[in-house]
C-alpha cells in the first residue's frame, strides 16, 4: 500500500496521524508544509520514503523512522526548526542531501553502525545549534556535510579515531572517540 505524493501537504490543521502497518511507501512531500505536525511515528512496514516528505514542517519536534527505512532522502527535514530527537533504523546507510537544512532545535544526532554516506551537499546547512553527533560505524567516510556546516563535534569508535581525522583531515580537531 502506497500514501501517494503530496497526500497530506499543506495539511496545516493537521496535529498527529497514525499510519498503518499495511503501509510499504510514502511518496514524495507527504507531510510537507504541515505546519502543526509535531511528532510522527513511521511504522516498520514502511520500506520506501520520497524526497521532502516533512519539509516545512516548522513545529515537528520528534520522529520515529521506519526499521526499514536505510536512506533518508533529499530534502526529508528542511525547515524542520522545531526537531529535537530523530530514531533512525538501526540499518540506516545513508543521508541524501540537504536532508536535516535548517533544523535549528537539533543539537544532538546519533548514526548507527550501519552508515557509510552522508551527503556533503548542504546536509546540515543551518543546523547551528548542533553540538554532537554520534557516528557509530567503523569504516570512515566523509564527514564533510556535517563538519563543513555546523560547529559540532563528531565522535566515532575509538578504533577508527585516527582513519576517519585522517580522511577528514580540515576538520581533525573536531574529532573525537566515542565513549
Amino acid at each position: 500500500r502506497n500514501i501517494r505524493n503530496n497526500a497530506f501537504a499543506n495539511c496545516s490543521s493537521l496535529t498527529n496521524i497514525l499510519l498503518p502497518d499495511s503501509v510499504r511507501n510514502i511518496g514524495h512531500s507527504v507531510f510537507a508544509n504541515c505546519s502543526s505536525l509535531t511528532k510522527i511515528v513511521i511504522p516498520d512496514s514502511v520500506r520506501n520514503m520520497g524526497e521532502g516528505v516533512f519539509q516545512n514542517c516548522s513545529v515537528l519536534e520528534t520522529a520515529k523512522l521506519s526499521e526499514n527505512i536505510t536512506v533518508i532522502p533529499s530534502s526529508t527535514f528542511v525547515n524542520c526548526y522545531s526537531l529535537k530527537s530523530i530514531a533512525f533504523s538501526s540499518s540506516l546507510t545513508s543521508v541524501g542531501d540537504q536532508a536535516f537544512v535548517n533544523c535549528k532545535s537539533l543539537t544532538t544526532i546519533t548514526f548507527p553502525k550501519t552508515i557509510s554516506n552522508i551527503s556533503y551537499y548542504y546536509s546540515f546547512s543551518g543546523c547551528t545549534n548542533l553540538k554532537t553527533a554520534n557516528i557509530k560505524a567503523t569504516v570512515p567516510f566523509s564527514l564533510t556535510g556535517i563538519l563543513n556546516y555546523t560547529n559540532a563535534t563528531v565522535y566515532v569508535p575509538e578504533v577508527s579515531l585516527e582513519a576517519y581525522q585522517n580522511s577528514n583531515s580540515s576538520y581533525k580537531d573536531r574529532i573525537k572517540a566515542l565513549k
